[in-house]
């Protein structure tokens, strides 16, 4: 798992773009002391599954974040 704890979606999508290593890496709840890119993250394993999670006070309004989800799920 990877978290970043800023809520805003535009966030991930500029650290995507940039491959920033602003996310830290945990390995069974617990922290590993590494931050990483998305993309380091999404290749460190072969994965089953991959959510996206967004969490702000915007989170109810999906017209907020609809615009994103294409280009972070990509």
């Amino acid at each position: 798992m990877i978290s970043d704890k800023i809520g805003t979606i535009t966030k991930p999508l500029v650290n995507i773009q940039k491959d920033a290593k602003a996310y830290s890496m945990e390995f069974n709840g617990q922290s590993t002391g590494f931050f990483v890119s998305i993309k380091e993250a999404l290749l460190s394993r072969e994965w089953d599954y991959v959510t996206l999670q967004h969490v702000s006070s915007q989170s109810a309004r999906y017209e907020k974040y609809k615009p994103y989800l294409e280009e972070l799920s990509a």
